[in-house]
């Protein structure tokens, strides 16, 4: 499980649920990882049980899309978004029952409330800083890959139990990939966090806009129907009506 911490005025964010310790780098392994399995809520759309770089993308974009909301909202209206996205401990940010697996509707709700509230785009936004963060998430991370198999990877090493196979890159090779469809890779990820936490010095309140009152019609959380959440008839997951 993902879990985040502050150290020294640092906020990180590290994968403290399934850290091992490795001898060797990733991209100089030829072994198979023996993780039995991932935290099931941030597991991504791909075909199961796909470990690559782009696999842990959209995990960081279901965590940066958390800690947004707690940022945001507080505890209050994190404990709140979990509960209506995910109503079981095994629920992902996408629809499995589906064919196209898309994102939850709540999931989308939220994002969509807060680019039209508290994050809009304008004077009245909250923080421009999270907005442009969210805005990265929801363009960028949280959407299909560009090909079932990550572009990224050269190689697989397979495995005949029940290990979760590990997918290996060259160094060399890592440079050369393009994100300029589907989902962001890493060195694309790396670039756009850089640039949306530097300051910019013609932009003022650009971390934090003390005018926007919070408690108002502006900070309020969205609203979503328990409709929402119901299960079809038809399926056993959760569609809207």
């Amino acid at each position: 499980m993902m879990s985040s911490a502050l150290q020294r005025g640092i906020f990180q964010i590290a994968d403290l649920g399934l850290a091992k310790i490795h001898s060797l780098p990733t991209h100089a392994r030829n072994k198979p990882s023996s993780t039995p399995r991932e935290t099931l809520r941030y597991r991504p759309p791909e075909a199961y049980p796909k470990i690559s770089r782009s696999y842990d993308m959209w995990g960081m974009g279901c965590i940066i899309l958390e800690w947004i909301i707690w940022l945001v909202y507080g505890i209050e209206g994190l404990t709140k978004f979990s509960q209506q996205a995910f109503p079981e401990d095994f629920d992902a940010f996408w629809l499995s029952g589906s064919d196209d697996r898309p994102l939850r509707p709540v999931v989308v709700s939220w994002m969509n409330h807060m680019t039209n509230t508290c994050l809009v785009d304008g004077e009245q936004c909250y923080s421009i800083a999270l907005r442009r963060l969210l805005m990265f998430v929801r363009e960028r991370l949280l959407v299909p890959d560009a090909t079932d198999r990550d572009i990224g990877d050269t190689s697989q090493q397979h495995v005949d139990d029940d290990r979760v196979p590990i997918y290996v890159t060259p160094a060399s090779d890592v440079t050369l990939v393009s994100s300029i469809s589907g989902r962001a890779r890493s060195r694309e990820s790396c670039i756009e966090l850089e640039k949306i936490s530097s300051i910019p010095l013609d932009i003022p309140n650009y971390m934090h806009n003390p005018k926007i009152d919070m408690r108002g019609p502006i900070g309020r959380l969205p609203i979503i129907s328990n409709k929402l959440l119901m299960p079809s008839s038809t399926s056993n997951s959760r569609l809207p009506r």
